[in-house]
């Protein structure tokens, strides 16, 4: 580390601090993950959205809206792009004609697993075993600031 970013990090509110942190962590992870996964052909977003499907068989899309923050717009860009790929199946809904449910296709599946598979290996080359409580415990805390500003926004 050098001495401009260690004076950078003690003069900084925590609050702010938790922004950086955050901030540089997010765009590093985006830009690894998008580095393991180009050989897949797909994205880190592409990925997301195949592991929400998966984990939530049945979903709409305004359960993908509200899950990843995104504009609606940009889900269903997403979505027709994967769609095309033959990754997922939108079927209409039995109680409401105008809502789609999204499954993933054996090939989405397929493409998922292996996705997973790339960015845990990489994330245990990483991540030692004494990392994992703490981390764990970190992520409980993140979810939680995450959910008390979506309650005041």
């Amino acid at each position: 580390m050098n001495v401009s970013t260690k004076k950078i990090k003690n003069e900084l509110p925590l609050e702010i601090e938790l922004g950086r942190t955050v901030s540089r962590f997010h765009w590093t992870l985006q830009n690894k993950s998008n580095r393991l996964l180009k050989p897949l052909g797909i994205t880190t977003e592409h990925m997301r959205l195949l592991t929400l499907i998966s984990y939530n068989e049945g979903c709409d899309q305004r359960f993908l809206v509200e899950e990843t923050l995104k504009a609606k717009s940009g889900i269903t860009a997403l979505l027709d792009t994967m769609s095309k790929a033959g990754l997922l199946a939108r079927v209409p809904s039995q109680k409401d004609g105008r809502t789609n449910l999204i499954y993933l296709t054996a090939k989405g599946k397929e493409l998922q697993e292996k996705s997973i598979k790339v960015l845990i290996e990489a994330g245990e080359s990483i991540i030692g075993d004494e990392d994992r409580d703490v981390l764990k415990k970190a992520i409980e805390q993140i979810q939680l600031f995450t959910e008390r500003m979506l309650k005041s926004l």
